[in-house]
């Protein structure tokens, strides 16, 4: 990977960067992570060091498949009724999911979460 030195290219918010694949054996799925880093001379004795440190991503975004238990989500006023939802990744990587509700005000609901393991293959 080239390391690019001069960020100062007018109008330009990003660099590019280059990576052979070949180099990591064709991989069909992979994670990256990207970092900057900065050496401040602030004037004290030691440099102060600032990094900027981005979230993993996934290469491909990962896909999930959403199942409902109850074929029928139709609730009557004053009923009562849980559905479990099943998520199942469809890719090897560790991936994250968020689930929420949205729903009018008058309805009340609750999400009970739990903590998912990928169903590695």
């Amino acid at each position: 990977m080239n390391e690019t030195k001069n960020f100062n290219v007018s109008n330009v918010p990003y660099v590019p960067l280059y990576f052979d694949l070949k180099y990591a054996n064709y991989p069909h799925q992979y994670n990256l992570i990207f970092q900057t880093q900065k050496l401040s001379e602030s004037g004290a004795d030691e440099p102060c060091h600032v990094y900027d440190i981005c979230s993993w991503l996934s290469v491909p975004p990962p896909e999930f498949s959403l199942t409902i238990s109850n074929n029928s989500l139709g609730v009557r006023e004053g009923e009562s009724k849980t559905v479990e939802v099943k998520v199942e990744s469809k890719t090897i990587l560790n991936s994250y999911i968020d689930l929420t509700i949205h729903k009018p005000k008058a309805v009340s609901a609750d999400l009970v979460r739990y903590h998912i393991h990928p169903n590695i293959q």
